[in-house]
C-alpha cells in the first residue's frame, strides 16, 4: 500500500475502519466486509472514501439500469474486491430501487452473487461474486431508512461507523480552510495481491476476538456476526503489518475502533480511538502529554466517559 503521510483532521479512525476493510481481500480464507459511514452533513464521510482507489475498487455513483449492469460486469472481471460508494443517499436518489439494491447488497456480502436474471437474458458466474461495501450517508437519512434496513438484513451484514468531531479538531480545521488550506491530505491506492495469504490465530487470541465480538453485540443481538466482524478487521491488521500471525498489538488497534460501532449514542470521536490506543507499556502522563496534547481536560473527561458507558474502559483505569 502507498500512502501519503498527511492525514485528515478528525477522520484519522474512520482513515484506519477504511484502510482495514480493503485489505480484507488480500486474506486467503475471509470474504470482505461492508461498512456504512454515519455523520452530520459536511463532517467528510464522502470525501474521506473518494481518497481511496484499489486495482479491484469499483468506483459508483450510479444504480439505475445500465449503472447496475455496469456495476455487475466489473464484479465479474474482478471476482473479488470493494464497491465504493461515496454517497449513498446521492446515488439512491437516482432510483426507486432501494429494496433491490440492498438484497444484492445482502448477496454479494453473503453467500456472493451466482447468477443475474433480467427480462431477456440469464447469466450464471462460475465463481460466486464476493464484494464488500463501503459508503456513506447522513445520520438523518440512516434514521429515516431505518426500518428499510433492518426489514432487509442490510443492518446485520454492514458494520456502521458512526463519528464526530472534537471541538478542538474543528477548530483547526476552520484555521487551515479560513486561509484557504485543506483538511490535509491523504491518497491511498491499494494494489491487489498477487497471491492471498493465511493469517493465524491462537487460542488466546481467539478469546480476545470473542470478547470484542461481544462487546460489540452489546447483548442485543448474538454474538456471532459481530466476533466474524472483528475476526477480519484484526486478521486485515495484520496482514498490512506483514504478520503472519495475529498479535496483541493487531487486537489493540481494532478495539481502539469498537467504540464508533457502538450504538446508539453518545457518538465517538478520534479522542476516543487515541484513548484506547495508549500502549501498556507507556504511561498515562507520557501520553497525555505527547499524543493528546492539543485537547483540553474537559475534552480528555467526556471522551473517558463515553468510553466507561460503552464498557470499553474502566472508571479506575487510566487508559
Amino acid at each position: 500500500m502507498k500512502k501519503e503521510v498527511k492525514q485528515l483532521i478528525g477522520l484519522k479512525a474512520a482513515t484506519k475502519a477504511v484502510e482495514l476493510s480493503l485489505h480484507i481481500p488480500c486474506l486467503a480464507d475471509e470474504r470482505p466486509l461492508g461498512f456504512l459511514f454515519v455523520a452530520q452533513p459536511g463532517t467528510g464521510k464522502s470525501f474521506l472514501l473518494t481518497k481511496f482507489r484499489a486495482e479491484n475498487m469499483i468506483i459508483v455513483n450510479d444504480i439505475t439500469g445500465r449503472g447496475l449492469e455496469n456495476v455487475i460486469e466489473k464484479m465479474q472481471r474482478f471476482k473479488t474486491g470493494y464497491v465504493n460508494i461515496p454517497d449513498l443517499l446521492k446515488v439512491m436518489s437516482r432510483t426507486k430501487g432501494w429494496e433491490a439494491f440492498l438484497t444484492l447488497a445482502n448477496i454479494v456480502l453473503e453467500e456472493g452473487l451466482t447468477a443475474i436474471s433480467r427480462y431477456d437474458k440469464y447469466v450464471t458466474f462460475d465463481v460466486p461474486l464476493n464484494f464488500g461495501i463501503v459508503t456513506a450517508m447522513t445520520s438523518r437519512c440512516f434514521k429515516s431508512n431505518f426500518n428499510l434496513f433492518e426489514k432487509t438484513g442490510f443492518l446485520s451484514r454492514f458494520g456502521v461507523f458512526s463519528f464526530d468531531y472534537e471541538k478542538e479538531d474543528e477548530k483547526k480545521i476552520t484555521s487551515r480552510l479560513s486561509v484557504g488550506k485543506t483538511n490535509g491530505d491523504l491518497k491511498y491506492f491499494i494494489p491487489t495481491p498477487s497471491e492471498k495469504k493465511f493469517v493465524d490465530i491462537d487460542p488466546e487470541t481467539g478469546h480476545a476476538i470473542r470478547d470484542m465480538g461481544k462487546l460489540l453485540s452489546n447483548g442485543k443481538q448474538k454474538p456471532f456476526r459481530a466476533v466474524n466482524f472483528v475476526r477480519r478487521l484484526v486478521k486485515a491488521n495484520a496482514i498490512m503489518n506483514n504478520r503472519e500471525k495475529v498479535s496483541r498489538e493487531d487486537l489493540r488497534e481494532v478495539y481502539a475502533l469498537i467504540p464508533f460501532f457502538i450504538p446508539p449514542e453518545p457518538i465517538s470521536t478520534d479522542l476516543d480511538w487515541l484513548i484506547l490506543k495508549k500502549p501498556k507499556s507507556v504511561s498515562w502522563k507520557k501520553y497525555r502529554e505527547e499524543s493528546l496534547e492539543h485537547y483540553s481536560d474537559d475534552s480528555v473527561y467526556a471522551a473517558r466517559q463515553r468510553l466507561i458507558k460503552k464498557q470499553l474502559l474502566k472508571s479506575s483505569s487510566r487508559a
